[in-house]
């Protein structure tokens, strides 16, 4: 797998990984190369802001339409974290076909209001995940990401945690039984 470009694929933390800053989560993998390394969106980490909460006042309000304001920003990783952008995805293409489904990422907030009127679901994010040439592939050569294909479960909300474990969950029966187990089982 780690052959393979992988843009456009979902990267789910694999159980074993409990490094807080990625532990449970999902992260949309925009762009991917061998010699230029790696960069996603973490997707289930919605914060309690929302866009308005984060832009200045006065500056942007001719580009902030009330749908795109009232969307809550996810904490997209740890690279620029006071770095505010957007992910667009084309609304869903035909299940028949071969054709992958678009995306856009980095994007400015009239980009994104641009998208949003073409019918791009909008996740607006402050930083995202990087990885150097090569992290990400010896990442993946000790099991530390699961990589799955887009799902529509990625557009719908709330995308938290729970994201996380249903999509886990569907890689084995043994991935669903360790979903369900809580963090701390001393605590149990």
């Amino acid at each position: 797998m780690a052959d393979k470009n992988l843009s456009g694929k979902v990267l789910l933390a694999a159980p074993a990984l409990t490094e807080p800053t990625f532990h449970q989560t999902v992260i949309f993998l925009a762009d991917h190369s061998k010699t230029d390394g790696a960069a996603g969106i973490i997707v289930n980490r919605p914060t309690e802001h929302r866009v308005r909460d984060v832009l200045s006042k006065g500056i942007w309000q001719e580009e902030l339409t009330k749908e795109i304001a009232d969307l809550r920003v996810h904490f997209g990783g740890p690279v620029s974290p006071d770095y505010l952008s957007f992910l667009a995805i084309a609304p869903c293409v035909d299940v028949e076909s071969d054709e992958e489904r678009a995306f856009k990422t980095h994007l400015s907030l009239a980009e994104a209001s641009h998208l949003s009127k073409e019918g791009f679901h909008l996740i607006p994010s402050v930083g995202y995940a990087g990885w150097s040439a090569g992290q990400l592939e010896g990442e993946l050569a000790q099991s530390a990401w699961v990589v799955q294909d887009f799902q529509e479960a990625l557009l719908q909300e709330p995308r938290s945690a729970e994201l996380w474990k249903a999509l886990i969950g569907q890689e084995s029966p043994w991935h669903r039984l360790i979903s369900d187990e809580p963090d701390q089982l001393g605590l149990n």
